[in-house]
């Protein structure tokens, strides 16, 4: 009973951090997805062009192949979807760019996320002993739940930010924050 009475008061702190960390999350998870919706019509952009580089040169059969793909992935874009073409190779070298891009987007916001819980794990930690210093126990309690509840989450969801669970939730109450522009510094002076 007396550590959920600590947990329902606030640290103003510590609400700072979690609300720079949820801005943070959202941005990350908004710009992964901007990229995601982008990459489709980037290569069918690219697809295009490759199939006007075929007209001029004259290459019909190697034109009605790009058309075809084109066609075929307007109806279906997710890069599972995609049977590497066996000519023309150019059409191949754009099929796998457009799996590797996807590939490098998810690679990227998890790297990206797992950087950001270790910095918001950081400050909290080091907030905690802040508190702990000043004589601010039933504070420093607080924080130490949050921590505790962070590193048992990242332990469940493997730290990856991605496979099917949700990076940006923080705990089951968390309000999800709008995307407001990325203050990396601000998280880190509280580091």
């Amino acid at each position: 009973v007396f550590l959920l009475a600590l947990s329902a008061r606030a640290v103003p702190e510590a609400e700072r951090l979690k609300s720079i960390y949820e801005k943070q999350l959202s941005r990350l998870t908004s710009e992964a997805q901007a990229e995601l919706l982008r990459a489709p019509q980037d290569h069918i952009a690219a697809m295009r062009e490759l199939e006007m580089s075929y007209q001029q040169s004259g290459e019909l059969k190697s034109l009605l192949a790009v058309r075809n793909e084109r066609e075929r992935f307007i109806g279906n874009p997710r890069a599972g979807a995609i049977v590497p073409a066996t000519t023309p190779d150019r059409l191949r070298t754009l099929q796998e760019a457009y799996i590797s891009r996807g590939r490098e987007i998810s690679e990227k916001r998890t790297i990206d996320v797992r950087d950001l819980r270790s910095k918001y794990l950081q400050a909290l930690e080091n907030l905690q002993k802040s508190l702990t210093r000043q004589g601010k126990i039933e504070s420093a309690l607080v924080v130490m739940n949050e921590v505790e509840a962070l590193k048992r989450e990242t332990s469940e969801n493997g730290n990856t930010g991605g496979g099917g669970h949700d990076p940006q939730r923080v705990d089951s109450n968390s309000p999800r924050m709008s995307s407001d522009a990325l203050d990396l510094a601000a998280l880190g002076e509280l580091l």
